[in-house]
């Protein structure tokens, strides 16, 4: 089953000791702040790095109307993308700059294979466990006052959507190669012998 807004929103209201909802129209406490708070603290979520998980990669379309200036191509970016990393012509990036809704332009010839690099707007059953674990007490936080009135309840769950947090992001930074260490001039010259 796709994991949805309602299901981690009532996941949040159930760690509260509300009731579960099945819809945002429900007409109960906790459905009428979770929908008002959902949308907000998943920004915030979102918002607080750059997710690995959220990373993509597409081979860009070429829109037929070339920009009136300055660049020589437009082309349309995938419907998800949020932020763009990097834009790419045979693996190396080139400059970009991002116009209209959903558009960048650049210097590209119609041979040219223009990739992107960004960061999408995920949906919520594309959201690994970790992720999906914080939010929901981030929300149990911001939900706590709303629906049970008590200021207690809230900073407990938000002291521990704090340590899920940092759970988080460690579990989302192991899944790529790690970084090459430079290695400083004195020590490359003991290692030639020099």
């Amino acid at each position: 089953m796709a994991l949805t807004a309602i299901d981690i929103c009532s996941n949040a209201l159930v760690m509260l000791g509300d009731t579960a909802i099945s819809s945002f129209e429900d007409g109960t406490t906790g459905a009428i702040a979770g929908n008002q708070l959902y949308q907000t603290v998943v920004d915030e979520a979102l918002g607080k790095r750059l997710w690995h998980f959220t990373k993509a990669q597409a081979q860009l379309s070429r829109l037929a109307a070339e920009p009136a200036a300055r660049w020589t191509a437009a082309y349309q970016l995938p419907a998800d993308c949020d932020r763009i990393q990097a834009v790419l012509i045979n693996g190396s990036p080139i400059a970009y700059d991002r116009y209209e809704t959903g558009q960048i332009y650049c210097n590209a010839s119609v041979e040219d294979e223009v990739i992107v690099e960004y960061l999408r707007v995920p949906t919520e059953s594309t959201w690994p466990p970790y992720f999906r674990i914080y939010v929901e007490h981030l929300l149990a936080a911001k939900l706590a006052v709303p629906v049970t009135g008590r200021d207690e309840l809230k900073g407990a769950f938000g002291k521990e959507a704090t340590i899920l947090y940092g759970d988080a992001r460690q579990a989302d930074g192991g899944g790529r190669t790690a970084s090459r260490m430079p290695i400083s001039r004195m020590l490359s010259a003991r290692l030639a012998g020099g």
